[in-house]
């Protein structure tokens, strides 16, 4: 195992401070990988970096220019979800970073599932089916990302009309939160309080899901997830 897999191994398996350290020696070394996966750390936090989408593009758009096509997708994140230049930057790029899924670029099959599946809205989800392969193949490596995307797809709240949705939404992001993924346990504990199943369910239904919400709060105050937990502090499930 090389030096970037040791650090691709425990970033996609949330372990983001023992990762960093290795990440940025490589990007002292020109890893272009490398580079994109610090812009995605400052994109979401993870670990000890603070959220910083400047720093994330920065960081994105430093990856593209050493070569790596699926950070110069990402730049699209700086245009408006229906420009001209977003969509632009998708079709330029497409090939190349369909190129590095059939090498087994695992962020390859996550970015390229997610923008066909339509979930970032970059493009009008042409071809879902193809998109969510692409993530269940970044799923089968562990990628706690794509296991997220596969919920999100699948969260009620997002319009999925597919049978058996809210079972496969929550189990999508519990697989991620154990993990360790903050944006996952704070999708559950939405999903767990405000969600259609939950309000049509009995109440002794509610109740139990009222209590997994708890348990997936008390989880983000002890990983010292205070984004979610200051979220959450006053809710009534809370009470």
């Amino acid at each position: 195992m090389n030096d970037f897999e040791s650090a691709e191994s425990l970033f996609i398996n949330c372990c983001f401070d023992e990762a960093l350290p290795l990440l940025e020696k490589l990007v002292e070394q020109g890893n272009a990988k490398a580079m994109y996966c610090i812009g995605e750390y400052y994109r979401y936090g993870y670990g000890s970096i603070v959220k910083d989408y400047e720093k994330a593009l920065y960081w994105w758009k430093k990856s593209a220019e050493n070569g790596y096509a699926v950070a110069e997708m990402m730049t699209g994140c700086e245009y408006d979800i229906y420009s001209e230049e977003r969509h632009m930057i998708y079709n330029s790029t497409k090939t190349s970073v369909m190129k590095l899924v059939k090498s087994g670029d695992i962020f390859a099959q996550c970015e390229l599932g997610a923008w066909l599946d339509g979930d970032y809205d970059y493009i009008c989800g042409k071809d879902k089916r193809k998109g969510r392969d692409l993530l269940r193949k970044a799923v089968e490596k562990g990628y706690f990302k794509a296991m997220y995307l596969l919920g999100f797809h699948y969260d009620m709240g997002h319009g999925s009309t597919e049978k058996n949705s809210f079972e496969k939404a929550v189990y999508w992001n519990e697989k991620s939160a154990s993990k360790g993924h903050a944006l996952s346990i704070m999708v559950l504990i939405y999903i767990y309080t405000d969600s259609p199943e939950v309000y049509y369910a009995s109440e002794s239904e509610k109740a139990e899901y009222l209590k997994k919400a708890r348990f997936w709060y008390n989880k983000a105050l002890e990983l010292g997830f205070t984004e979610v937990t200051e979220r959450f502090k006053d809710s009534d499930f809370m009470k």
